[in-house]
């Protein structure tokens, strides 16, 4: 999600906080896996990652990386995209296997999911902000982890995020901008409002 990744780097930028990208596979749709591989480099450094270091692509090995948090996508995978919805049961199986040995201790790592909404909200951008914070407030939990992070969390890309994402799309996804895309970064409610959730699976 190239608008949610504008705002959290960002956001960790600001607050001098260290961030990595990591994807799982590689996608190897079409034979363009060594493609985009070096297109997710060049967007994360266009994010405002450190260097290409900072990228991790993992197909087969565990992450060379100690990480606290973890986001991905939720149940429907934003757009019920098989591999986006495949992505979470990674995230729980990693976290699951962090776990085996330690029974009763509270995991290090905490997961967030990305939240799906419906086709009318999804596309519409800056209006869905209403929705999005009445839906927050009204299934807001309790439940916090040991580390205390909040259950739920949100984010507004203001102008300069929105065209970063725009750019980092654009510019660096090349080999998956296709005619459709325009309507997602023209229109998605993706691109300026992402809210997510503590997963508890």
């Amino acid at each position: 999600m190239v608008g949610l990744n504008s705002f959290v780097l960002s956001t960790f930028e600001e607050d001098q906080i260290s961030c990595t990208g990591l994807r799982i596979f590689v996608g190897n749709a079409e034979g363009l896996g060594e493609t985009r591989k070096k297109e997710l480099a060049k967007s994360g450094l266009m994010l405002g990652l450190r260097g290409e270091d900072d990228v991790l692509v993992i197909d087969d090995a565990a992450p060379p990386a100690t990480i606290d948090t973890l986001i991905t996508f939720d149940k429907g995978g934003v757009s019920s995209h098989p591999n986006h919805v495949s992505l979470l049961h990674g995230a729980r199986a990693f976290t699951k296997a962090l776990m085996r040995r330690h029974k009763g201790w509270d995991c290090p790592v905490t997961l967030y999911t990305l939240t799906s909404t419906n086709v009318v909200r999804k596309y519409l951008g800056l209006f869905d902000a209403p929705m999005t914070l009445l839906s927050s407030i009204v299934s807001k939990g309790s439940k916090k982890s040991a580390r205390n992070d909040p259950d739920r969390l949100f984010f507004a890309n203001g102008l300069s995020e929105y065209w970063a994402a725009r750019r980092a799309m654009t510019t660096a996804h090349q080999s998956q901008m296709l005619w459709f895309r325009w309507f997602w970064i023209v229109l998605s409610r993706y691109m300026t409002l992402n809210d997510l959730k503590a997963d508890t699976g």
